[in-house]
C-alpha cells in the first residue's frame, strides 16, 4: 500500500508518495504536480477540475467556483450552472477524487488512504469536513497533519544533523499558519502554532483589484460576477509579476472597457497595509507561547505560494530580523511532509531516525457557572482543561462540582476555543453525567481530557462514587451520519466525468474560450478562428493531428495571456 500525503489547498492541491525512502510528487495529466482547486460543470452538465475548470472561471464564472476550502466547517452552498448546489465538503471531494485518479493512474494501484495537511487554525468542525470530504470518495484518512508541521518535516528530513530553533511561516492561498519548532539530531518538536485561517494571497488579490477597479473609477463591489472575475484575474497576474519585477504596467480593455495602471511593490505594499498588520499577531502569539524572542530563532523557513510576495519577505526581515529562506519549492513542501508523516504512521524504516511531535493549536475545555456575587450565579463561562500548544499526546484533570446540594445529573458540555464565553468559542459535544444523590454539601465530579496527535479527544468523568462516564470525539470519524454520508455519495457518482484522455483538449478549448471572453475586436475575430479550427480538427479524431494542433494552440494562448500583462 502506496504511502500517500495530500495538501488540500485553497488555491492548488497536490498529491505526493513516499517511495524509497523520499517523497515524490505525482504530476496531473497536464504535467504538473499543482492542480488549482477549482471545480466547474461545462454546458453539458460534465465535471470538470483543476486547469480547464480555472479557466471557466472567466469564460463561464457561473459554473465554475474557487476558494470554497475557506467554507469549510459552514454550511454554505456554491451553484455551478442553473440546476447544482454544493457545499465545500462536496467540492473538497472532488478535487481530492481527481487528485486520486491522477495518482492511481501513475502508481498503478488503488488509492484507498492518506494523510491530508490542514492549516494549524482549523477548528475541530473544519478538521472534521476534510474528513468527511475524503470519505465521500471512499478515502481513509490515517492521519490530519498541520500544514506548517508537515513543512518542517520536509525540512527535517533533508537536514537531519544539527541543532536549531525556527519558525516556519506558512502563507498559503487562502490561510497563514506560523510555527515554532527545535530540531535536534532528527527529533523536531513543535514548540507553538498559532494563525488566521482567513488570511492568504487570496485577500492580497482581492485589495489589489479594488484598488484597480477604483484606479479606474469603479466600484468593485459593484461589478458583475463576470467583471469581478476579469478584474480578479488581472490583479493575480499583476501580483505574481510583482515577485519578479519592480513595476507593472496595464492597458487593455476588459469587456469593452478600458482599464490601466501603473502599480510598483510599495504601491502593493501599500494598499495592503491592513492585511500586513494582520499577520503580526499570529507571529506574536507564537512566539509569546513558545516563550521565547524573536533573537532566539535561528532562522525562518517561508511556505506556501503566497510567501513569494516580496512583502511578505519583507515584513520577516523587518519584523523578526532574520532573512527568510526557501530552499524547498514553498508551493511543494507540504504535500512532500504529508507523505513523510504517512510513511511515519506506516513506519517506514527509512525514517526510523525521525521523530515529531506536535501540539493542540486550541484550548480544549468545558462550560462552567460562577458565583457572581452571594445572590447570583452565572453559566456560560469557559474553564481550559488542556492550554493552546499543549505537547500532544497530552492528558489533564479539572475537578468540578454541582451547582448546588441534592443536585443529580451535570452536563459537561465541551468546547474549542481561546475566548472566556463558551458562546464565543466553538462547541465539539457534550456528555450527560449522574452523580450521587448528596442532600447536604456539592458533589465533586473529576473530569479529563485526553487529547493525541491523530485529533481524538477522551473526556471522562469520574463521580465519588467511582462511577465513569466517558465521551469519545475523534476528527477522523467526520461529521455525518452514515445516511447523509450514503446520500452524498450518490449524489456526486451521478456526475458525469470526462474521459482523463481528453482533458488536454478540454483545457486548450476552455483557455481558447477565455482568452476570447478578454479579447475585442479582431483579436476576438483572431480567437474565434483558432475556437473554429480546433474543434474541426478535433471532430476528425486523428490522434496525431490533435496533438500536433494542441501544441500549437497552447503555444499561442501562452503569448496572448503573457501579454495581458507586462
Amino acid at each position: 500500500m502506496a504511502n500517500i500525503g495530500i495538501d488540500l489547498g485553497t488555491t492548488h492541491s497536490l498529491i505526493c508518495v513516499f517511495e524509497n525512502g523520499a517523497p515524490r510528487l505525482i504530476e496531473n495529466v497536464f504535467g504538473s504536480p499543482l492542480t488549482p482547486s477549482v471545480v466547474a460543470l461545462d454546458t453539458e452538465n460534465k465535471l470538470v477540475v483543476g486547469d480547464p475548470a480555472k479557466a471557466m472561471l472567466v469564460s463561464d464564472p457561473k459554473r465554475a467556483v474557487a476558494v470554497f476550502k475557506r467554507h469549510l466547517g459552514t454550511q454554505a452552498q456554491f451553484e455551478l450552472g442553473p440546476n447544482y448546489k454544493f457545499g465545500a465538503v462536496d467540492l473538497c471531494a472532488l478535487v481530492l477524487r481527481d487528485l486520486c485518479t491522477s495518482a492511481e493512474q501513475v502508481l498503478g494501484e488503488s488509492i484507498d488512504s492518506a494523510v491530508i495537511s490542514v492549516p494549524a487554525y482549523f477548528n475541530q468542525n473544519q478538521r472534521k469536513d476534510v474528513v468527511t470530504a475524503a470519505q465521500l470518495i471512499g478515502l481513509t484518512v490515517t492521519r490530519l497533519i498541520n500544514e506548517p508541521t508537515a513543512a518542517a518535516l520536509a525540512y527535517g528530513l533533508q537536514e537531519r544533523e544539527g541543532e536549531s530553533t525556527f519558525m516556519v511561516f506558512d502563507m498559503g492561498g487562502g490561510t497563514f499558519d506560523v510555527s515554532i519548532l527545535e530540531m535536534f539530531e532528527g527529533v523536531m518538536e513543535v514548540r507553538a502554532t498559532a494563525g488566521n485561517a482567513f488570511l492568504g494571497g487570496e485577500d492580497f488579490t482581492r485589495c489589489l483589484a479594488q484598488w484597480i477597479a477604483a484606479q479606474n473609477d469603479l466600484g468593485f463591489e459593484d461589478l458583475d460576477r463576470s467583471m469581478a472575475s476579469r478584474f480578479i484575474e488581472v490583479a493575480e497576474n499583476t501580483k505574481r509579476a510583482l515577485t519578479q519585477q519592480l513595476s507593472v504596467s496595464f492597458a487593455r480593455d476588459i469587456q469593452g472597457m478600458p482599464v490601466e495602471f501603473d502599480i510598483s511593490r510599495q504601491v502593493f505594499e501599500d494598499i495592503n497595509k491592513t492585511n500586513i498588520k494582520r499577520l503580526r499577531a499570529p507571529v506574536e502569539r507564537a512566539l509569546y507561547d513558545a516563550r521565547i524572542n524573536r533573537e532566539d530563532l535561528d532562522r525562518v523557513i517561508l511556505v506556501g505560494g503566497a510567501s513569494r510576495m516580496s512583502l511578505i519577505r519583507s515584513f520577516v526581515a523587518k519584523h523578526l530580523l532574520k532573512l527568510p529562506e526557501s530552499t524547498l519549492n514553498a508551493d511543494h513542501v507540504v504535500a512532500q511532509g504529508a507523505a513523510i508523516q504517512a510513511a511515519l504512521v506506516a513506519n517506514d524504516a527509512a525514517l526510523e531516525d525521525l521523530v515529531m511531535t506536535d501540539v493542540s493549536a486550541f484550548t480544549l475545555g468545558m462550560e462552567i457557572t460562577k458565583q457572581i456575587d452571594r445572590k447570583r450565579r452565572a453559566s456560560g463561562f469557559f474553564q481550559p482543561i488542556i492550554e493552546r500548544n499543549s505537547v500532544v499526546p497530552i492528558s489533564r484533570l479539572e475537578a468540578v462540582q454541582t451547582a448546588e446540594p441534592g443536585q443529580e445529573r451535570i452536563t459537561v458540555q465541551v468546547f474549542q476555543g481561546e475566548s472566556p464565553m463558551v458562546e464565543d468559542n466553538v462547541s465539539l459535544g457534550k456528555l450527560k453525567v449522574k452523580v450521587p444523590y448528596n442532600r447536604d454539601e456539592c458533589e465533586q465530579v473529576e473530569v479529563r481530557f485526553s487529547y493525541d496527535a491523530s485529533g481524538l479527544l477522551e473526556v471522562e468523568a469520574m463521580t465519588s462514587d467511582g462511577k465513569t462516564s466517558s465521551l469519545v470525539i475523534t476528527t477522523l470519524s467526520g461529521e455525518m451520519s452514515s445516511q447523509d454520508l450514503a446520500k452524498r455519495i450518490a449524489v456526486l457518482d451521478k456526475l458525469k466525468v470526462h474521459p482523463r484522455d481528453q482533458l488536454q483538449n478540454i483545457d486548450i478549448m476552455a483557455r481558447l474560450k477565455k482568452c476570447y471572453a478578454m479579447s475585442l475586436g479582431d483579436d476576438r475575430d483572431m480567437i474565434m478562428s483558432w475556437i473554429t479550427g480546433f474543434d474541426a480538427v478535433m471532430g476528425r479524431q486523428n490522434p496525431r493531428e490533435i496533438e500536433a494542433l494542441r501544441t500549437e494552440m497552447a503555444g499561442r494562448i501562452d503569448e496572448y495571456e503573457d501579454y495581458y500583462v507586462k
